[in-house]
C-alpha cells in the first residue's frame, strides 16, 4: 500500500518536474521574444533616424522652391514622420504590455507550483477549460463540415441535374436531327412522287393514245378475222371435197407432220398469233387423245380460237 502511495507521489513529482521544465522553456521563449522585440525597437529607431535624414535632405532640396509650398510640404512631411513614430510607439507599447502580461501570467504559474493541490486544481481547471474550448471548436468544425457536406451534396445534385438536362438536350437534338432527316426524306419522296405523277400523266396520255391505236387495230383484226372465217369456211368446204384422197396420203408419219405444220402456218397467218407448242408436241397430244386425222384441223383451230378469246 505504501509502495503504491510512494509511486503515485513520485509520478506527481515527475509530472511537476515536467511542468516546471515546460515553464522554463516558456520563460526562455519569452526572453527570446523580448530580445527580438528590443532589436525590432532599435531597428525602428534607426529607420526613424534615416527617415528624418531624408526629410532634411528633402528640405534642402526644396529651398529653391516657393516658401509657402515648402512650408506646406514640411508640415506634411513632419506629419508623416510623427504618424510613423506614433505607429511604431504603439507597436512597441503593445509588445511591452503583452510581455508584461506574459510575465505576470508566468509568475502566477510559478506561484501555483508552490502548492501542489492548488496547481493540480488549476491544471484540472485549465484542462477542463481547454477541453470545453476544443469541444466547442470541434462542434463548430463538425457543423461547418456538415454544411460543407450539404453544399457538396447540393453541388453534386446540381451537376447531376445539369448532366441529365444535357443528356435530354442531346437526345432532343438527335431527335430533331432525325425528324429533319425524315422530313428531308419525305420531301424527296414527295418530290419523286411529283416527278412520277408528271411521268404517269405523260405515260397515261401515251397509254390513252396507245389504247386508242390498239382499239383501232382490234377493230381491223376483227374485220380481218371475219374475212378469214369466210375464207376458212371456203377452204373447209374445198378440203371436205378432197378428204377421201387426203386421208389416204396421210397414212405416212412424215405426211402427217407436214399436214400439222401446214395447219399451224395457215392459222398463224389467219389469226396473226402463234401457239406456244410446236408440231411435235401437237402431234403427241393428238396421238395421246386418240384424235382421228379428220379432227386434226378442228383441234388446231381450237388452239388458236382459245388464244384469240384470251386476248379479247
Amino acid at each position: 500500500m505504501e509502495d503504491s502511495v510512494i509511486a503515485v507521489k513520485e509520478k506527481e513529482i515527475q509530472k511537476l518536474r515536467n511542468e516546471s521544465k515546460q515553464l522554463d522553456d516558456e520563460i526562455e521563449r519569452m526572453e527570446k521574444q523580448c530580445t527580438e522585440d528590443e532589436e525590432r525597437k532599435h531597428k525602428t529607431e534607426r529607420d526613424n533616424e534615416e527617415l528624418m535624414k531624408k526629410v532634411e535632405e528633402i528640405l534642402k532640396m526644396l529651398e529653391t522652391n516657393n516658401e509657402e509650398e515648402m512650408e506646406q510640404f514640411i508640415l506634411q512631411a513632419q506629419h508623416e514622420v510623427k504618424k510613423k513614430i506614433y505607429q511604431e510607439n504603439e507597436i512597441i507599447e503593445g509588445m511591452k504590455r503583452e510581455n508584461e502580461e506574459q510575465e505576470k501570467e508566468r509568475m502566477e504559474r510559478i506561484k501555483i507550483l508552490t502548492n501542489t493541490e492548488e496547481y493540480l486544481i488549476e491544471k484540472i481547471r485549465e484542462t477542463k477549460t481547454m477541453y470545453e474550448k476544443i469541444k466547442k471548436e470541434n462542434e463548430k468544425v463538425s457543423t461547418r463540415n456538415q454544411m460543407m457536406e450539404k453544399e457538396i451534396k447540393e453541388i453534386k445534385e446540381e451537376v447531376k441535374e445539369r448532366k441529365r438536362r444535357k443528356e435530354e438536350l442531346e437526345q432532343e437534338g438527335e431527335k430533331k436531327e432525325k425528324e429533319i432527316k425524315e422530313l428531308n426524306s419525305q420531301k424527296n419522296i414527295i418530290k419523286s412522287q411529283i416527278e412520277a405523277m408528271k411521268e404517269d400523266k405523260l405515260i397515261k396520255q401515251r397509254s390513252e393514245e396507245k389504247v386508242k391505236e390498239l382499239k383501232e387495230t382490234i377493230e381491223r383484226l376483227k374485220c380481218q378475222i371475219e374475212n378469214d372465217k369466210v375464207q376458212v369456211e371456203t377452204l373447209e368446204i374445198e378440203k371436205a371435197e378432197q378428204e377421201d384422197y387426203k386421208w389416204v396420203l396421210l397414212e405416212d408419219p412424215n405426211a402427217q407432220k407436214d399436214y400439222v405444220i401446214t395447219l399451224l402456218q395457215m392459222y398463224e397467218n389467219m389469226y396473226g398469233v402463234k401457239v406456244n407448242k410446236n408440231e411435235d408436241e401437237i402431234m403427241q397430244e393428238l396421238y395421246n387423245h386418240h384424235i382421228g386425222i379428220k379432227e386434226w384441223n378442228k383441234y388446231v383451230k381450237a388452239l388458236f380460237d382459245s388464244i384469240t378469246k384470251t386476248y379479247h
